[in-house]
């Protein structure tokens, strides 16, 4: 009897997929949602209280701001990789080392950056562009801002490590929280204070710190695996050298985002001035947005799919994959309805007068095709790094980047007038040639599950 009950409760396990990925999606995507409507209230916010071109100023300052935090995901991901396979395999000793490692790391590093931009925040702005005023505005912004990444880069780890930790849910919460003190704080400052746009970077400092703050307390009065515990001297470079190289993908894939942006800016100024810089600029927010559906996929499919890498189970991975898959063709498909819809995002970031209303309504159309091509892409190429093939995942997640660098430049150059275009046309002709080229990696061995960070617990 009590083997036949075990037998029942194995062969029903699969079937529990269904509830724990929409526990970890939807409350990743309420994250993500979260983390993003900060962010996207914060252009809105300075072109309604400051003034509709100074919205060109996120995307002058993105490459730094995203490449800097390139050093949390290298961290802060890949640390989290490797926990969720140590939850899988109940290994508690190697969760609590590769937490601390990794924490340790985020502050040490992350302070230093912090204090090396702000010296030299001036003289990185004006590497960035030629304008007067959107280097004085960059500035003020920057400089604030810079303060804070590492308290962004430490937010971002731990909700991580708490969704990791079985309670996604708090990671949420704690986000929220700190959106709602930057949505009031942008609003005081710009739209009573009149602080401009070095407002939006203080509620952004502060939304940071709020998140951070509350998760810190979650782990120290909770019951949590996450416990600060120092590995030794020993095992700190193995850990740590375990910890980059999972985490390098997306690293990677977010510093060539960074540098992507930089060069795209410059194109879209050369072919079509300051107003292409600010389409460009409402593009790229709404890129960001898709990147809500994006992350939250992602990070439900590296805390599930990492704990059936470890347990073995490649049936309910495939089912993960698939499932997964289907709802984010369903959300990205959502977006672009809404981006397609006559006015509505003009007039949200403040444009109310012709010819430009109706230009950005197109130009919004054209780029929203580029979206469920592009997502796709990333998200299988996660998949990769699951399954075992990290090396692979890095040159898809590059390769991306570059093609659309490359197409940018040449519509830009050669056919000014299509420029727009360029972007679903690298997205789409770059997930072709993957799908075509990636058809052999249909059936993937698990790879040993003595990994390194195991072999140096178990020591």
């Amino acid at each position: 009897m009590m083997k036949l009950k075990k037998k029942n409760n194995s062969s029903e396990q699969p079937f529990k997929l269904d509830p724990q990925l929409l526990r970890y999606v939807l409350a990743a995507m309420l994250t993500s949602a979260s983390g993003q409507l900060g962010s996207t209230f914060d252009a809105i916010a300075v072109a309604q209280f400051v003034d509709n071109d100074a919205v060109s100023v996120f995307s002058l300052v993105m490459p730094i701001i995203v490449g800097i935090n390139c050093l949390g995901l290298l961290m802060g991901f890949g640390a989290n990789a490797i926990c969720a396979n140590a939850t899988g395999r109940k290994d508690d000793r190697t969760l609590s080392a590769v937490f601390t490692i990794a924490i340790f790391s985020i502050l040490t590093f992350g302070i230093l950056a912090s204090i090396l931009l702000r010296i030299f925040t001036p003289q990185i702005v004006s590497a960035l562009t030629d304008d007067s005023e959107l280097t004085q505005m960059g500035t003020e912004y920057l400089q604030v801002y810079v303060l804070g990444t590492w308290i962004e880069m430490l937010a971002y780890a731990c909700c991580l490590f708490t969704a990791t930790d079985g309670h996604p849910m708090h990671a949420t919460m704690a986000v929220v929280a700190g959106v709602l003190v930057n949505i009031v704080v942008d609003v005081v400052t710009m739209g009573y204070m009149d602080i401009g746009i070095a407002g939006c970077a203080i509620g952004s400092l502060l939304q940071f710190s709020i998140t951070a703050l509350t998760l810190c307390y979650f782990f120290h009065h909770h019951h949590s695996k996450f416990r600060l515990h120092w590995p030794g001297k020993r095992l700190l470079l193995p850990l740590f050298s375990r910890n980059l190289k999972e985490g390098a993908p997306i690293s990677l894939g977010t510093l060539l985002m960074a540098l992507s942006v930089l060069f795209i800016n410059v194109f879209t100024f050369n072919a079509l001035g300051n107003n292409g810089l600010f389409y460009w600029s409402v593009c790229l927010q709404m890129l960001l947005v898709g990147f809500i559906f994006i992350n939250a996929l992602s990070e439900a499919f590296f805390v599930l799919g990492e704990e059936m890498m470890a347990q073995g189970d490649m049936v309910a991975l495939q089912r993960l994959f698939r499932k997964g898959t289907k709802w984010l063709c369903v959300e990205i498909l959502g977006l672009m309805v809404l981006m397609c819809l006559p006015n509505t995002m003009a007039i949200v970031f403040g444009l109310e007068e012709e010819p430009m209303l109706s230009e950005l309504t197109g130009v919004l159309r054209i780029f929203s095709l580029m979206l469920l091509p592009y997502s796709l892409s990333l998200v299988f190429a996660f998949t990769y790094q699951i399954r075992g093939h990290i090396n692979h995942c890095t040159v898809v997640i590059a390769g991306h980047s570059v093609v659309l660098v490359i197409a940018s430049w040449i519509f830009s150059t050669f056919l000014p007038t299509y420029y727009w275009w360029a972007f679903p046309a690298a997205s789409i002709l770059f997930l072709s040639a993957q799908l075509y080229l990636n058809r052999n990696l249909k059936t993937v061995t698990p790879p040993s599950q003595t990994t390194d960070a195991e072999s140096v617990s178990s020591q």
